[in-house]
């Protein structure tokens, strides 16, 4: 039987403001545990709240009775390594988050097109670690922040803009108002962006029914794809991820 351990424990804390103009202000602590167990062509996944030995072995016994037939998923001992990274930016205060928050909601304001129905800043932190039971162990800490504005132009659809970065020092009040207000008027009066071409990245269950869909439409009348792509059907410079 071979098995794997992953912990984490955080803490957030979301300054929101609504539409009435509003604060509030949320802190949340977390902590998890998650288990991987394989062997005898079975494996089993479980994951519990809490932390300490007890919400290891909750973990552990509930992956053990969930285990189904399924190859082993773990890696072997051999291909597993860390890499030190420098240790992430440090947080801002809650003082400093009410400030960024109070004056980007003031920028967004002064615009007058554009009304704002809600600000979200939200930061925070989480160490984790990782155990097997052949005996790799690693740690490592990371943080991050999230702006989103919620806007809604005057003859427009709202738009919801996030900006995500490893800590709030990292941005600057007006670059991030202008990029948000710059984006609920792309689709202001069926206004069309600068940009005709964006790059997106999708998940794997919406990338293959489109790349399945895109493939049927380019053959269709020619059972062949290469016979439509050779006839100009598309543009040949076309990318999806």
């Amino acid at each position: 039987l071979r098995g794997a351990a992953f912990a984490r424990a955080g803490e957030t804390e979301l300054r929101r403001r609504d539409a009435a103009g509003a604060w509030e202000t949320r802190r949340n602590n977390a902590a998890g545990i998650a288990c991987r167990v394989a062997g005898g062509g079975r494996a089993g996944f479980a994951a519990v709240s809490g932390a300490g030995a007890r919400a290891g072995h909750e973990a552990a016994k509930t992956a053990l009775a969930a285990a189904i037939p399924a190859p082993d998923p773990l890696p072997p001992r051999r291909l597993l390594g860390v890499t030190p990274v420098p240790p992430p930016a440090t947080g801002g205060s809650a003082e400093r988050r009410e400030a960024f928050a109070n004056a980007l909601a003031d920028v967004v304001e002064r615009d007058g097109e554009v009304s704002l129905v809600e600000l979200r800043v939200l930061e925070g932190r989480a160490t984790s670690a990782l155990a097997t039971g052949e005996g790799f162990v690693a740690r490592w800490d990371s943080a991050g922040a999230l702006v989103e504005l919620l806007l809604a132009p005057e003859d427009g659809p709202w738009r919801l803009v996030s900006t995500a970065v490893p800590s709030l020092r990292e941005l600057d009040v007006k670059a991030v108002a202008e990029h948000a207000l710059g984006a609920a008027r792309l689709a202001r009066s069926g206004a069309a962006p600068p940009r005709q071409l964006a790059d997106m990245l999708l998940a794997p269950s919406v990338a293959a029914p489109l790349v399945a869909a895109l493939a049927r439409h380019l053959s269709a009348g020619t059972g062949e794809l290469e016979s439509a792509l050779a006839h100009g059907r598309v543009s040949p410079i076309w990318r999806l991820e």
